[in-house]
This record gives C-alpha cells, structure tokens and sequence, in this order.
C-alpha cells in the first residue's frame, strides 16, 4: 500500500508533523458534522442556497403582487366614495322606490320624490352604492363610477329589461317601471 499525501509531503520535508495533525483534526470534525449518508460539497450547498434563494425570490413576488392589487382595490373604493359624495341627488321625498341589491340579492328602498320616481323609472337616475349606503346619481356619474367598479352600481332601470327573458305570451303587455306597490 502507497503512502498517504500527508505522509509523503512529510518524508519529503514541505511540512511538518504539527501541521498534519493539524489538517487531520480539520478532516476528522468536518466529517463528524456532516449528516450521515450526504456528502456536502460546494456545488451542492450552492444549488441549494440558490434554490432558497428563488423560492423566496417569487414568494416576494407573489405577497408584492397581492399588495399591490389591494392598494389599487382600495384606491378605486375611494374614488366611488368621492364621486358618490360629490355628485349625489338628494333622495327628498316620501315615495317609497324599491330595488334589488345585486351583492346581497336583498329588496332595500329609498324614500324619493315623484321626479325623482319618474327619472329612476326612465333610467336617467341611478342608484349606486360604496358598501353600506345606497345613493342615487345621474347617468354620467354612475357610468364613470361602473368605469371604476362595475358592482357599486345597484340600480340601472335600463339594464334591466331584458327582451330575450320575457314571456312571448305577454309580450303585448309589458311591466310598467314605475309601478308602486
């Protein structure tokens, strides 16, 4: 059997015994830290810190991009609110209008004048909302606020009629708009 590198670097004087030991001690806690059965080379320890790396690379990413579609969420809610507090018809009167809420499919009401009824019937009056309240707008306003937020618009007596769902048998009588009940 040949002789080890240590032992021929020795016999051969390029180092001394202290400095053999030393490398061997070196040698001996290096394996005993290592895992059993893994190997850590370099390479290995590379790909894996550049594994973590990406993972949390696109992790941050992900958690930015949900951030930032929260921030742009919360920005047009507060453009509705504005145009909506900016540019809403009073609701004066002692009519009761009744409507549909499309997010919660509960009847809610407003109390409104007779031209106030008769615009909301004819579609030139909307209803909007931003969460809670219900507040009625004019045509213009509530297109630029279903520009922002389709759903803030609750109430739009000319989407309503749908010709394709209606009966052919009655066809010839149609629903009044503003029917009071």
């Amino acid at each position: 059997m040949g002789k080890s590198l240590a032992d021929q670097l020795l016999s051969a004087g390029l180092v001394d015994a202290k400095k053999v030991k030393q490398a061997q001690q070196e040698k001996r806690k290096e394996q005993k830290h290592q895992p059993k059965g893994q190997s850590s080379s370099a390479e290995e320890m590379k790909k894996r810190a550049e594994q973590f790396r990406l993972e949390k690379a696109e992790q941050d990413r992900l958690l930015n991009e949900k951030r930032l579609a929260a921030e742009r969420q919360k920005e047009i809610r507060v453009q509705v609110r504005q145009l909506l507090q900016q540019h809403a018809v009073k609701p004066d009167g002692e009519i009761r209008f009744n409507f549909k809420d499309p997010a919660t499919g509960k009847v809610r009401y407003l109390f409104v004048s007779e031209n106030q009824h008769a615009l909301l019937a004819s579609g030139q009056l909307l209803i909007c909302g931003d969460g809670k309240r219900a507040v009625i707008t004019n045509r213009d306003t509530a297109e630029r606020i279903k520009e922002r937020s389709p759903e803030a618009v609750l109430f739009d007596a000319k989407s309503k009629i749908d010709e394709s769902v209606l009966d052919d048998a009655y066809k010839d009588f149609p629903i009044p708009d503003d029917l009071v009940w």
